[in-house]
């Protein structure tokens, strides 16, 4: 199959190869920009954007396409910032995406850092009265099991896709007509279009006689 499209690819003009890399070049500047997220905005800019969000929180109104804007908040490694797209998920009817990210990104350093700010929001959030203990072992040993079962879920994946990659092989391996079926259709299409060049050539010079 690689060696089908390989042909395919040198029979095309060299304008369309040069399109269609253009366009995959595009599309992997995009892709790689919406990844680096936060990080392509200036911190002036993410102020900006912390204070518009928060605006939105308090006035318990928020614009369409209010998520952008929480979502590079949500990646950010300001504290602050953080907070207030968890306030925003919060108030958006999305408590547990709230909860989530105090209890594995902001209270784990927050209280070291700010430790009565940071916990008096989780409990306003999590509807703990303010002498309520925050469970901190608790959420540590839950944060433990589910990075636990990530890792366990990464290494299945892992080992599905080799058991698929060895079982591809062994296939390829017991079945190598497949290859001379492939080369045996780029030869006939070869043929097609060198008959097609020499019927065209002839016509030409027809006319030109």
């Amino acid at each position: 199959m690689k060696n089908l499209i390989l042909v395919i690819s040198l029979l095309l003009p060299v304008s369309v190869q040069a399109g269609i890399l253009s366009f995959l070049g595009d599309v992997s500047s995009i892709s790689s920009a919406m990844n680096k997220g936060a990080s392509q905005v200036s911190p002036d800019d993410m102020k900006k954007i912390n204070d518009h969000v928060w605006a939105m929180y308090k006035n318990n109104k928020f614009e369409d396409g209010y998520e952008f804007y929480v979502d590079l908040l949500e990646k950010s490694n300001n504290l602050k910032y953080v907070s207030t797209a968890a306030f925003a998920y919060d108030a958006n009817s999305n408590k547990k995406k709230a909860l989530e990210l105090y209890e594995t990104k902001i209270l784990p350093t927050g209280r070291a850092i700010a430790k009565k700010v940071y916990e008096g929001n989780y409990r306003i959030i999590a509807g703990l009265k303010s002498d309520e203990e925050i469970p901190y072992k608790e959420l540590y040993q839950k944060e433990k099991l589910k990075r636990e079962e990530l890792i366990k879920a990464e290494k299945l994946a892992l080992k599905q896709e080799n058991a698929l990659k060895l079982n591809a092989y062994e296939s390829s391996a017991k079945t190598p007509m497949v290859d001379f079926a492939t080369w045996g259709v780029l030869v006939i299409l070869i043929m097609i279009l060198i008959t097609n060049v020499k019927i065209l050539s002839n016509q030409s010079t027809k006319v030109k006689n």
